[in-house]
C-alpha cells in the first residue's frame, strides 16, 4: 500500500509540471469580431457569433465563399516546447448548413500567418498535421471532434493553426456555414501517466506499447512524422506491439494517446 500511494502522488506531480492544453473558448470576445481566415476570396468571413443553439455562448462562426478556404487561430506554445508535445487538435463543431456533410476535416500549422488556400486533403499540403473523415451530414447538435496530431510537428513559439472543410460556398441557393467552439490543442499531460502505471489501459514496457481494454474498437498506432505502423480494426481485449525507441500516438477510434517508448 505505501509503495502504491507512492507512485500515485509521482504520477500527480509529473502530469501538473507538463500540462500542455492550449484553448480558445471566445468568450473573452465581442460578438462580431474578426478572426483570421486563409482563402482566395476576401468575401470569405470568420467571426465571434452568438451560439445558434444557446444565445449565451460565444462561438466562431465561418461562412464560407469559394473553395480551399479556412478560419485559423493563433497559439503561442511555452518556451521549450514543440507541436511534438502535443497529441491531439479538438474542438466542438456545429456543422450548420449548407455544403457541410461528408468532409475531411484538415487541421495545418504554420510559422506565419496562413494566407491563399486551405489543402482539401493531407497528403496535398506539407503544411497539414492531422485530418479526420466526417462521414454525417449537417449537425443536428453540438459534436466533439478529435484529430491526432501526426505531421509537421516540430514547430515553436507563435503556431497559427487553420482548420476546416473544402466546400462551395452555396450550396441548393444556401450559404455554406458552420460553427467551432472550445478550439483546443491538448498536450502530453492527460497521457503522460500511463507510460508509468501499468494497471492503465495504454502504455509502454521496455520497448513494447501494450493496448488493453479496447475489443471490438479500431486501433492504429502512428509515429510522430506521421508514419502508420500498425492497425487493427476490430481489436481483441489485449494487444502488444513491439516498437523501437521514440515517440508514438495510439488512435483508438478517434481518441489519441501519445506514448513514449524507451
Amino acid at each position: 500500500m505505501k509503495k502504491l500511494y507512492v507512485l500515485t502522488v509521482f504520477v500527480l506531480s509529473f502530469s501538473g509540471l507538463f500540462s500542455q492544453t492550449l484553448s480558445h473558448n471566445f468568450e473573452n470576445r465581442t460578438i462580431g469580431d474578426a478572426i483570421g481566415n486563409r482563402g482566395w476570396s476576401p468575401a470569405t468571413h470568420s467571426d465571434v457569433f452568438a451560439d445558434p443553439l444557446n444565445a449565451a455562448n460565444k462561438v466562431m462562426r465561418f461562412a464560407n465563399s469559394n473553395w480551399n478556404a479556412a478560419p485559423y487561430l493563433e497559439f503561442v506554445l511555452p518556451a521549450g516546447k514543440t507541436l511534438a508535445d502535443y497529441t491531439s487538435f479538438k474542438f466542438k463543431a456545429l456543422f450548420h448548413q449548407g455544403d457541410v456533410g461528408w468532409k475531411w476535416i484538415v487541421v495545418a500549422a504554420s510559422a506565419a500567418v496562413p494566407t491563399g488556400g486551405h489543402p482539401e486533403r493531407l497528403s496535398s499540403h506539407a503544411s497539414a498535421i492531422g485530418e479526420f473523415n466526417r462521414a454525417s451530414g449537417a449537425s443536428a447538435v453540438w459534436e466533439d471532434i478529435t484529430i491526432p496530431i501526426t505531421g509537421n510537428a516540430s514547430l515553436s513559439g507563435t503556431v497559427y493553426i487553420a482548420f476546416g472543410i473544402n466546400n462551395q460556398a452555396i450550396q441548393a441557393s444556401v450559404q455554406t456555414i458552420w460553427y467551432a467552439d472550445d478550439v483546443e490543442l491538448v498536450g502530453v499531460a492527460t497521457n503522460t501517466k500511463r507510460v508509468f502505471e501499468s494497471e492503465s489501459d495504454i502504455y509502454s514496457v521496455s520497448g513494447s506499447v501494450f493496448i488493453n481494454g479496447k475489443e471490438n474498437q479500431s486501433v492504429k498506432i502512428f509515429s510522430i512524422t506521421g508514419s502508420k505502423l500498425f492497425e487493427n480494426a476490430n481489436a481483441g481485449s489485449a494487444i502488444k506491439v513491439d516498437l523501437p525507441k521514440g515517440i508514438y500516438v495510439v488512435v483508438v477510434n478517434n481518441a489519441a494517446t501519445k506514448v513514449v517508448v524507451k
